[in-house]
This record gives C-alpha cells, structure tokens and sequence, in this order.
C-alpha cells in the first residue's frame, strides 16, 4: 500500500468536524502553547526590514493553489526559526483550528497531524509537508523565503533580495515589502504558494519549547522516507 494512501483523508476538511471531544482537546492543548508565546511577544509596530536576523518568528497565511487536482487551500502559519538550525511551525485552519505541527531540525523533521493522531518522521524533503498541504514543498525552502536569504546553488537578485531561481526551475519572489512584512510566492510546475507575513517579531520566544515537539502517547508513528 503506497504510504500516502494512509493520508487520502484530507486534513483540512477534518478540521470541519467540530463534535468530537477528543479532537477538541487535542487541538486546545497545541494552541495552548503557541496563543501564550504570540502573546507573550505580540507588538503592534512593525519592525524595520534587517538583512542579518538569524532568528525570528512570523505570523502568516497561506494559500497553495495545486495545479494536479486544480484545487486551492487557506492555511494560518505561526513560524518560530533559528536560521539554518531550526524551525517550528504551526499550521491551522481558517476558523483557528490546529491541524498540524511542524519541527525542523537540520535535515530531520517531525510532523504531528492532529485530526488523524499520527506522527511522521524522516527526514526534511519535498515529501515531507504532502501529508498536510498535498503539495511536495521542502521544508528546507522555508528558510531562505522567511530570512530573505539566497538558497545554496539557486541564482537570485535583487538588494533586499527580489527573485531566486532554481536550476529546476522553481522560483522564490519577495513582493509587497513594508518593513519585515512581505508576500512570499513559490512557484513550481506543480503548484504555487503564496505567504503573506502579517507580523514580525525579532526573538523567539521560549526556544527550549519551541523547539521541542513531544509526540502523545495516542499518536501513530509513521516514517515518510
């Protein structure tokens, strides 16, 4: 049975079925962790564009257009990183939901997918993020595009950086800058996503937790590769 057949079940339209009580527990005790560290750090002001931040955490929307099944999806972003080193993100649905947690490691990465109580580990490649948004993103992208930095062996533009592409062809573009916020756009054969970062802040809050994602005894563990 081919491993992403576990994952036929749409994680976004589980997030529809608000009557089951473990799920609702499951999610509060996610959201817990990350509506106290946004709050603990939240700030009104933006903060003005740096071209050296090695660490960070943003507050952001996605949406991922699928060009293979000509589908589009909505999806919240909490991102906590130290640049090249680690990466913690939190993905929820538009009414608020937490559907899935994300922990990057250098190379391995943890996948926590709350509606189906499973747990995917392995290591961080464009398989990874297919279990919760379908689309064969690597994570390891995700730094480059929230440190406005050059990825290894792609050809980019630009002061504070514009334009990056890849040998393969896919492309990363910085639009809409207004100090640290920003429209990030991927663009593939197969798909494209935008980000907009809607907050920045300069410190990550509480790292020993951050970056620190304990699987629950009830999760099913999963290698993805």
């Amino acid at each position: 049975m081919n491993f992403w057949n576990l994952f036929e079940f749409d994680f976004l339209n589980a997030v529809q079925d608000h009557h089951s009580d473990m799920k609702i527990k499951v999610f509060k005790n996610f959201s817990y962790f990350f509506i106290t560290v946004f709050l603990a750090g939240c700030a009104t002001k933006n903060v003005e564009y740096s071209s050296t931040k090695q660490e960070g955490q943003w507050e952001a929307k996605a949406q991922i257009r699928n060009f293979k099944d000509n589908t589009t999806k909505t999806v919240n972003m909490d991102v906590m990183a130290i640049k090249d080193r680690a990466l913690r993100m939190e993905v929820s649905a538009t009414l608020g939901i937490q559907v899935a947690s994300v922990l990057m490691k250098n190379k391995n990465i943890t996948i926590l997918v709350h509606p189906q109580k499973r747990a995917l580990i392995g290591v961080a490649d464009e398989k990874s993020l297919e279990a919760i948004i379908k689309t064969p993103i690597n994570p390891q992208w995700l730094y480059g595009a929230f440190f406005d930095s050059a990825l290894e062996g792609w050809d980019c533009e630009g002061d504070p950086v514009s334009i990056c592409k890849s040998p393969n062809g896919e492309m990363i573009k910085w639009t809409d800058r207004d100090g640290e916020k920003k429209r990030i756009t991927i663009e593939c054969p197969q798909y494209t996503m935008q980000i907009l970062v809607k907050n920045y802040q300069t410190k990550v809050q509480s790292p020993d937790k951050a970056f620190n994602l304990e699987i629950p005894e009830t999760y099913k563990k999963f290698k993805i590769n």
